[in-house]
């Protein structure tokens, strides 16, 4: 009954044998017996082998899988972050310019009289300042030059101040300008 989980094949081929004389009969049977435990003794470790090799693929498919599956989530939420928080241009436009009558009086002058003295006349611009960014900003106190055609027309120095994230803000700047 050892050949019970022999393929039907092999059973067949046994069966052919056994119509033989008894002595050969057993021979042949325990040969046959013997050949088909081995045959199956080598199937079960190639499916031993077999599985444990799916199963060790299967393992590096997953981790492979978890691997991109990270990897291609961390790309997308940095792609989101730099597009949702990356740096944009602020937005300033001039609110008001003050200048004192006297000052103005100089200036015009200046600009009828050429041979008359050089003037000396300071503006006051209120600047309005659009931050569109996530982040604010301190802005020390600054300064700068106007020019026109490589002529400078007057220094500016700007006071400090904080641009809040998202929002508008002003900031005063005072002009010097020599005509």
């Amino acid at each position: 009954r050892a050949q019970s989980h022999l393929d039907p094949a092999v059973l067949h081929t046994d069966e052919y044998h056994s119509d033989s004389s008894s002595s050969t009969d057993l021979t042949d049977n325990s040969s046959a017996s013997f050949a088909a435990d081995m045959l199956q003794d080598e199937l079960s470790d190639t499916n031993m082998c077999g599985r444990s090799m799916r199963a060790q693929k299967f393992w590096r498919t997953k981790q492979n899988m978890c691997c991109l599956s990270c990897c291609s989530l961390s790309l997308v939420l940095i792609t989101l972050l730099v597009l949702l928080f990356g740096p944009r241009e602020p937005e300033w436009h001039v609110r008001k310019l003050t200048i004192s009558p006297a000052a103005l009086d100089r200036c015009v002058q200046a600009i009828t009289q050429p041979n008359s003295e050089v003037v000396t006349v300071g503006i006051d611009v209120l600047v309005d300042f659009n931050n569109p960014n996530y982040i604010g900003a301190e802005a020390g106190v600054g300064h700068f030059a106007v020019t026109w055609n490589s002529h400078r027309l007057s220094n500016v120095t700007t006071k400090s101040g904080w641009a809040p994230a998202r929002k508008q803000s002003q900031v005063i700047a005072h002009a010097i300008t020599t005509l």
